[in-house]
């Protein structure tokens, strides 16, 4: 039988995604060109790509309800092994529960009655057979004990927290293990630190650790314990270190594994001491970690999360702290006298929020054929299944979103009629100001309050620049959500001189969509809105907005 040549192996079934990509792509522009070339017969390369389109379209369709039932499929046989795991590791807690709490009364009888012959006994022989008997029963006892902690660590309830300051508890365990064992006691640093934690399961954890360290050292060793309080949100550590004779860096990863036991030549322990330890750690949401040097001793740290009650609060504002010119929300009247105690990044979090929503809205809309053609080049490079035909629709999205653009282009939009507004004059309750009465007069409408530190700003530079246009300009300020007589008083006091309008009610401010203060709209002489300037204006602003207003085809 003769061999296929390698070509044809290749487009045997299933072949690479990317050879039918490519296949389907130059049919496609075939009958593309068949339809220029062939004017008269232009509609059967036409119906032949529809067609193909139509089957790759199907085909896509066929091979997405494929993968979504193999996804169902794995995840029910994931969902069904899970519940299988997690019976079994119930299962294995349960058995550890009852074994360990059938255990202790057999073991305390028979260790009771062991120190009760001990005493009766006076042969060499028989008292260090008893006294072996005794360890042994005690190490059992110990055993059981760990077991039952550590099996019940999972359980939700295992925990009852209560405030424990671990400075104070470090110094209870020095002073209660300084008398049992023959080591060089230190207090390392002792941060005043306080964790919601289970005191009497820390405390256990916390003298496994001893244990651990008392074995491991001689007379002359050091045993210090630590208490060190992390940056805001760090956990706080406690740090168990010693001098003694240190761990195998082979040995590292697997002391914290139930039954290990040293092989230094040290006495044997229960090798269930360190596995309790993070068991304790890990149920208060914590964990604990050791660094080691052979022959220079140990280091083990037990991290515990701070509760967030016991973080330090942010600094008060200092007084006089400088503040930025913003943009700010329109607050009601409890929220004005709070924003002036707001120091400088406080009010700036707050501030030229509408304006960079505006601009970041517009580039995105100016940007979105240029990222869906950016998006189907990925698709393509990817091999992905009938990659060439959602290319083609993306690549015809982007030429109708080009030719609207254009469009729109030659046949701009009118500017949007300004809403009227009639409101009491500022100081003068029985005037109105309407934008009727300046009907047919090019007008500038700047939204404000006194409570606005932009406006604070702003109010000044309007003030002088109106005075300097003579009349020229007719500039008319809406004073926003404030209290009439402070209004009043600014005013006053920065040399307003152009009539202001009263919006208690935010009914003005509601109908432009002014959502922040301050703002500034432009209208032409036919009361359009030409431009718009979110936050405090400036020289530059006011010369742009007056020559758009005056621009003939305003």
């Amino acid at each position: 039988m003769r061999r296929p040549s390698a070509w044809y192996a290749r487009l045997k079934w299933p072949c690479p995604p990317a050879v039918l990509d490519a296949a389907w792509a130059v049919f496609a522009v075939a009958n593309l060109v068949a339809i220029f070339a062939f004017p008269g017969w232009e509609t059967i390369p036409f119906h032949l790509v529809w067609a193909s389109l139509t089957l790759v379209l199907a085909a896509m369709f066929l091979a997405m309800a494929w993968r979504a039932r193999r996804k169902q499929a794995a995840e029910r046989s994931h969902r069904l092994i899970s519940e299988q795991n997690a019976s079994l590791l119930a299962t294995q807690r349960q058995f550890l529960q009852d074994a360990a709490h059938q255990l202790r009364t057999p073991i305390t009888i028979a260790l009771g009655h062991a120190e009760l012959l001990a005493g009766d006994l006076t042969g060499q022989q028989e008292g260090q057979d008893i006294r072996v008997v005794i360890g042994e029963l005690s190490r059992l006892r110990r055993i059981s004990e760990r077991l039952l902690v550590i099996a019940a660590a999972a359980d939700p309830a295992f925990l009852h927290a209560e405030l424990v300051a671990l400075d104070r508890l470090t110094m209870e365990l020095v002073r209660r293990w300084r008398p049992a064992a023959d080591r060089c006691w230190q207090l390392g640093r002792l941060d005043q630190v306080t964790v919601r934690a289970d005191r009497e399961r820390l405390s256990l954890a916390l003298d496994a650790l001893l244990e651990n360290a008392v074995r491991h050292t001689g007379t002359a060793d050091v045993i210090q314990l630590s208490v060190i309080r992390g940056w805001p949100g760090m956990p706080a550590r406690i740090v168990v270190a010693d001098s003694g004779s240190g761990i195998a860096p082979d040995q590292l990863h697997l002391i914290f594994d139930r039954f290990r036991t040293g092989d230094d030549g040290q006495p044997r322990g229960t090798g269930l001491g360190l596995p309790l330890v993070r068991a304790v750690a890990r149920a208060h949401g914590g964990d604990v970690t050791v660094r080691s040097v052979p022959g220079q001793g140990s280091e083990f740290e037990l991290t515990l999360p701070e509760p967030a009650s016991c973080r330090p609060e942010l600094p008060a504002a200092a007084a006089g702290a400088p503040r930025v010119p913003v943009t700010a929300v329109a607050p009601g009247p409890a929220a004005q006298e709070a924003d002036q105690d707001l120091p400088a990044p406080a009010i700036a979090s707050r501030g030229d929020g509408a304006a960079r929503e505006y601009q970041a809205m517009s580039e995105q809309g100016a940007a979105l054929p240029w990222r869906a053609l950016r998006w189907a080049g990925r698709i393509v490079v990817r091999n992905k299944i009938a990659t060439a035909a959602t290319a083609v629709f993306l690549v015809a999205a982007v030429a109708i979103s080009v030719a609207g653009t254009r469009s729109s282009g030659s046949s701009p939009q009118p500017d949007p009629v300004a809403p009227g507004f009639t409101l009491t004059a500022l100081g003068d309750p029985g005037h109105h100001i309407t934008l009727s009465q300046y009907a047919g007069k090019p007008l500038i409408v700047n939204f404000w309050a006194s409570w606005c530190p932009p406006c604070q700003q702003e109010t000044p530079l309007l003030a002088r620049w109106y005075a300097g246009q003579h009349g020229h300009v007719i500039l008319v300020g809406l004073d926003e959500n404030d209290n009439a007589a402070s209004a009043l008083k600014f005013a006053r006091a920065k040399g307003v001189t152009y009539p202001i309008g009263t919006d208690p009610q935010l009914a003005a401010a509601n109908a432009y969509g002014v959502v922040a203060l301050p703002q500034t709209f432009f209208l032409n002489a036919q009361h359009r809105i030409v431009d718009r300037v979110y936050g405090a204006v400036t020289l530059a602003d006011l010369a742009k907005g007056v020559r758009l207003m005056d621009s003939p085809g305003s």
